[in-house]
């Protein structure tokens, strides 16, 4: 046997491991809050209904059935409802690197896309191709809907943002074909 046969016969096969495996080290945890009987329906049946959300959020329009997660699992806990229960999965960190990722602090692109989504409108210039992405990461937008049904421009501290100490909180949305990704990895409830 050639060396070449024996390194290809050694090393594992991608394919054979599924679309999304990733090797230990190279996932990244997020999080969710969630009622217990949706958590309990999403660890029992892997199906996206028991995660998602259809109104109008940071990154995503009403247009656009989506499920969002936290990288933070503390703020996944504040916001989960009494007597729910956190879920963690473990991403591949190429699943995220797909999409579109929002600086960490909140950038003037950020505050013009979040206005919009929550909205239900359409994004302008670079920020409509963001807005059809199907991934995307940022800082979380602690504001009510109600709130920016104002004409513009929204004073940007009405926003406010969530922070935990002197970092802002961030999330991940995964919307249209990317909603399903996460269904088709572990998940587990976490304390």
């Amino acid at each position: 046997m050639s060396r070449n046969q024996a390194t290809r016969y050694n090393a594992p096969q991608a394919s054979s491991q599924g679309k999304h495996h990733a090797p230990q080290g190279i996932t990244r945890p997020v999080y969710r809050g969630s009622a217990r009987d949706k958590a309990e329906g999403y660890f029992r049946e892997h199906d996206s209904r028991y995660i998602a959300t259809q109104r109008d959020g940071d990154f995503h329009t009403s247009k656009q059935t989506s499920a969002y997660f936290t990288f933070d699992k503390e703020y996944a806990r504040n916001v989960a409802p009494s007597g729910g229960t956190i879920i963690r999965q473990d991403v591949p960190r190429e699943m995220l690197r797909q999409g579109y990722k929002f600086d960490d602090a909140p950038s003037e692109d950020w505050y013009h896309f979040v206005e919009k989504c929550r909205k239900n409108e359409k994004a302008e210039g670079r920020m409509l191709k963001v807005q059809k992405m199907n991934v995307i990461e940022g800082p979380i937008a602690g504001v009510h809907n109600k709130t920016l049904q104002r004409p513009p421009p929204i004073p940007k501290e009405k926003f406010k943002q969530v922070k935990q100490g002197d970092e802002y909180v961030q999330q991940v949305v995964f919307k249209g074909e990317a909603l399903e990704n996460p269904t088709r990895l572990p998940c587990r409830p976490t304390l």
